[in-house]
């Protein structure tokens, strides 16, 4: 449909991540769930086709650079810009990157309360729904279920979904910049690629993403050798994922299923004798692992 948009008006901007900072004379769209922005002059827009635009495609929301100054200024600068880097060389640095499910102003409550979970870290505010937080050596490093933590408080607390993407702790030495717009891309296609998932990492999001790109000769042979013991038995996918999900420890997915542990064990040798696949083998498991991602991914 951004193509369509292309044609349709003049000296329009396609671009796969928003320029920043933004040329202020266009309006950026995209498609729900999706990566690529197209930008409108602002010239060429009626207000009655603003309005339609604004019903069918998500708008970015207007930039907020001005409150920022300090070390917010300056990681936004080094990161987004072409400023020099806010630190020295030999200390380590951490991106978590954020997006809230609806805009929110660069000062206020929700800030204050993300200020508060993350003291000693440095807080960049990209847009009103986008930030990055910039850990140093001496802020406290949170983990994946501390953060899904922060994540469901701040939705208690004021209604709104955060999502995070925690990146790796790295010597300021090293290409930063380079390394945090890898990380930034990833993000994006974290929340298309698992949308009920809060907090991505690089070693979440590496799986969904070789299932959503498989060659196509390997997606036909799961389609014909995998896709069909599934499709009978819906089920049995949430059941693979959570077994495997849990290293192949029946008792701890039995658990997180709420099922009996013979039970499980029953789908599970139910899916070996149908599929042939023996789920005790690594390579096996993996494959089996990547089938179902990307038979969730078709559901």
């Amino acid at each position: 449909m951004l193509k369509q948009l292309q044609n349709y008006f003049q000296n329009t901007l396609i671009s796969n991540d928003l320029p920043y900072p933004r040329p202020t004379d266009f309006f950026w769209f995209r498609e729900h769930g999706k990566i690529e922005w197209i930008g409108i002059p602002k010239r060429e827009l009626q207000q009655g086709q603003l309005d339609l635009l604004k019903g069918l495609f998500e708008m970015a929301e207007p930039e907020n650079m001005s409150i920022l100054s300090g070390k917010a200024k300056e990681w936004r600068d080094y990161l987004l810009l072409d400023g020099p880097l806010p630190v020295e060389p030999a200390e380590s640095v951490r991106f978590i990157q954020f997006q809230t499910s609806g805009a929110i102003t660069g000062s206020g409550e929700f800030s204050e309360a993300l200020q508060e979970f993350f003291l000693g870290s440095t807080i960049i505010w990209i847009d009103p729904r986008n930030g990055i937080i910039a850990e140093t050596g001496k802020a406290p490093l949170y983990d994946e279920d501390e953060i899904f933590s922060i994540a469901r408080t701040l939705e208690s607390d004021f209604y709104i979904k955060t999502f995070f993407y925690i990146g790796k702790t790295r010597h300021a030495y090293l290409p930063l910049k380079e390394l945090f717009m890898q990380e930034r891309e990833m993000f994006a296609e974290s929340l298309t690629l698992i949308p009920g998932e809060r907090v991505f990492m690089l070693e979440k999001i590496i799986p969904s993403s070789i299932a959503a790109h498989l060659p196509q000769n390997l997606n036909s042979l799961i389609k014909a050798d995998i896709a069909p013991v599934l499709e009978e038995d819906p089920e049995l996918l949430d059941t693979l994922l959570v077994f495997l999900k849990c290293g192949s420890n029946v008792s701890l997915a039995a658990k997180q299923l709420y099922i009996h542990r013979n039970t499980l064990q029953y789908r599970l040798e139910k899916f070996s004798e149908r599929t042939g696949i023996n789920l005790k083998d690594f390579h096996s498991s993996i494959t089996v692992y990547l089938a179902c991602l990307h038979g969730f991914r078709s559901n």
